[in-house]
């Protein structure tokens, strides 16, 4: 039966083992002694170094960029970026606002660092990490919107979220400017309907970018 160590998919493959062998042999065979070989002829098949990159840290933190070229305005969601994957992404000279999403421990803030480190040169970056941590701030005090200023002067912001979808990553930004807020039909992905489904009042510049961002362009993995 499956336990803490043995979950119902591994179980059930082994009953199925089982039950062949019983037909096949004609007599009764129980499921323990068919899992003890498993794991013996497993453990003389493997060793610690084939195993140990399963246990190696896996960034679960996602992204989007949002950037102008001229007249057009540009939304790009990144799936687990890498730092060459966001430098790929950009226009040379060109301000932007990265937001990096994730739970706790997703590697977001090594991220955020790394990826600032590599843009020292090229860009005038200031990064607000943990920006969502006084969600409770008065409206339009937040780092997010602190974050969204610094990039309508010229300069560019990265922002670090603690979100684990784009959905709410997103629902965070527009709250913090005082906007009503959306609905992400697609959980995993950013979608042109989004943009539709929020409406911005006249003066939340911030909230109506998105939208035309989203409304405009469809989202893709690289520019």
């Amino acid at each position: 039966m499956p336990s803490k160590h043995i979950d119902a998919i591994q179980w059930k493959k082994i009953e199925e083992i089982t039950l062949e062998l019983t037909r096949t042999k004609n007599r009764m065979i129980k499921e323990g002694d068919v899992l003890k070989l498993i794991i013996e002829a497993g453990l003389k098949g493997i060793d610690t170094e084939a195993i140990s990159h399963h246990f190696d840290f896996q960034p679960r933190y996602n992204a989007f960029l949002h950037f102008e070229v001229g007249d057009a305005s540009l939304a790009l969601s990144l799936d687990k970026p890498a730092i060459e994957d966001v430098i790929e992404s950009l226009y040379p000279g060109l301000p932007f606002v990265l937001t990096v999403y994730g739970n706790t421990n997703t590697g977001k803030s090594t991220f955020i660092n790394e990826l600032t480190a590599a843009l020292d040169k090229s860009y005038d970056i200031t990064v607000y990490d943990n920006a969502d941590s006084g969600e409770n701030v008065e409206i339009g005090k937040s780092d997010i919107v602190r974050a969204w200023k610094n990039y309508k002067a010229g300069n560019s912001s990265i922002i670090g979220i603690h979100a684990s979808t784009p959905d709410a990553a997103l629902k965070k930004i527009v709250r913090a400017h005082g906007g009503p807020g959306f609905i992400i039909e697609k959980p995993n992905e950013m979608t042109v309907s989004n943009a539709r489904a929020y409406k911005p009042t006249d003066s939340d510049e911030f909230a109506k970018s998105l939208s035309k961002v989203m409304r405009n362009t469809p989202v893709k993995r690289k520019v």
